[in-house]
């Protein structure tokens, strides 16, 4: 299916973009200074994620990887695949960014993302607003990371996402739901994600299950912080010029210096196969974080 699809025929250059959410986000960093280096060039997208670039001003069109019904001869100039995870970024001491940056052949720069919003997202987000009565909140993504390409070796794979999930759900959200008292707590979840249904009594929680990407992002760019494994929402919440700090929890299968960002407290696990962490600790760090961002937050409406 054609996402964002141009309606005059003009040629672009296609960039392709593998694996997951989080990665794909990532790649955004670069969007301005690719314009900058060539600035009669267009930018198109190839992604298992079209919907996070669609609307995006900077970017010509989007289309979901590996689809067989576009007519790549007539709409694209240049196809270009530049894949950090076969670069120097396996040597594991430097940050995917970079190592995306020097295979484009730009000079260093920052790790924020550079995504837009959505006008019809803007509508549906304020119903979620008001669902949890305009109050700030945080954003908990505590399962997730899976990769929509069909993994070469299961049994690794599904180890990945084992030592990449936090367990102890229930633990960690009732000690954050009853240390921020005034703050609403919003669960991001796949239907296959398992928390402990004692989550499910706590009040002044609300759930965004299966939810669109491009709905997600703009939820994040309105939230007061999070607290996350590495996943895609402390990737989203790197929007440039809009950037929320949380606490980040991270395993054994990938560390915030290669794909993290250093403004976040990232945790490192206590165990060496699993995220664990004391959800007191987790309780300490983001009660740091908030102390100016609660006195200065204040809720946008997104279709002012």
């Amino acid at each position: 299916m054609l996402v964002h699809w141009p309606k005059i025929e003009v040629k672009s250059d296609l960039h392709i973009i593998q694996n997951g959410i989080g990665k794909v986000a990532l790649w955004s960093n670069m969007i301005q200074d690719l314009i900058t280096k060539d600035p009669n060039t267009l930018i198109s997208v190839s992604s298992p994620w079209p919907d996070l670039y669609e609307g995006n001003p900077k970017i010509h069109s989007s289309i979901k990887i590996g689809d067989m019904h576009v007519d790549y001869k007539k709409y694209f100039n240049n196809i270009i695949f530049h894949e950090p995870y076969n670069s120097v970024y396996l040597k594991e001491n430097i940050h995917i960014v970079d190592a995306w940056r020097q295979q484009y052949g730009l000079e260093k720069g920052d790790t924020c993302i550079d995504l837009a919003i959505q006008e019809p997202d803007k509508v549906y987000i304020m119903e979620i607003f008001q669902h949890m009565r305009g109050n700030p909140f945080i954003i908990i993504q505590l399962k997730g990371g899976t990769n929509p390409m069909s993994p070469t070796n299961p049994q690794h794979h599904d180890q990945m996402i084992i030592e990449r999930n936090y367990e102890q759900d229930y633990n960690l959200i009732s000690a954050l739901h009853e240390e921020f008292k005034d703050i609403w707590l919003l669960i991001v979840r796949t239907k296959n994600d398992r928390y402990s249904a004692n989550v499910d009594m706590l009040p002044r929680v609300a759930r965004l299950e299966d939810e669109k990407l491009s709905a997600l992002f703009a939820m994040t760019q309105e939230c007061l912080g999070f607290v996350t494994i590495d996943s895609c929402i402390h990737h989203f919440a790197a929007q440039r010029g809009n950037i929320k700090r949380g606490v980040v929890m991270w395993g054994r299968a990938t560390q915030p210096d290669m794909i993290g960002h250093d403004w976040n407290a990232n945790l490192l696990s206590d165990h060496p196969s699993k995220v664990e962490i004391r959800p007191e600790r987790v309780v300490e760090e983001l009660k740091e974080i908030l102390k100016d961002s609660k006195k200065k937050h204040t809720l946008t409406n997104p279709l002012a």
